[in-house]
């Protein structure tokens, strides 16, 4: 009988679960949107000036 009402309160416990960790998701999301992905768009930009110089600078020589 116990047994039984561990796991109707375990399965009732579930939701509760999810909107524990929900604040944790939305950091993460957050994380990723102003740090990670700006952060790659900019590495992006400075590879291609970098290619870009180097072909600039081999017209020059």
């Amino acid at each position: 009988m116990k047994f039984s009402l561990v796991l109707l309160e375990a399965a009732a416990g579930g939701e509760n679960q999810w909107m524990s960790m929900l604040p944790l998701f939305l950091i993460l999301i957050v994380f990723y949107f102003f740090f990670i992905r700006p952060q790659t768009k900019k590495n992006k930009e400075q590879k291609k000036f970098r290619e870009n110089l180097k072909k600039v600078i081999r017209l020059l020589q």
